[in-house]
């Protein structure tokens, strides 16, 4: 892994473990930055830091595949 890529996961675990101990409103901040638009009005603060720490991870990581992706589709899909 290239040094660079060591800084930028290396930074990523920092933010991580930081959040568990931001403030609710630095938290519903770092949603709108992730997410562009506010985050749900009545979401629990432990749900608020999970998808938090999804998203920021996902950028960093990338996402899931689409093979993947289609499953979690259709799997929606059939339970709708």
């Amino acid at each position: 892994m290239s040094k660079s890529r060591n800084r930028i996961q290396a930074q990523l675990e920092a933010d991580l473990k930081a959040l568990p101990d931001l403030p609710r409103s630095k938290l519903q901040e770092r949603w709108v930055e992730l997410y562009g638009s506010p985050s749900p009005a009545h979401i629990s603060r432990g749900l608020l830091t999970r998808a938090i720490a999804y998203q920021m991870q996902e950028n960093v990581l990338g996402g899931l595949d689409r093979a993947t992706q289609r499953r979690l589709d259709q799997a929606a899909a059939d339970l709708a």
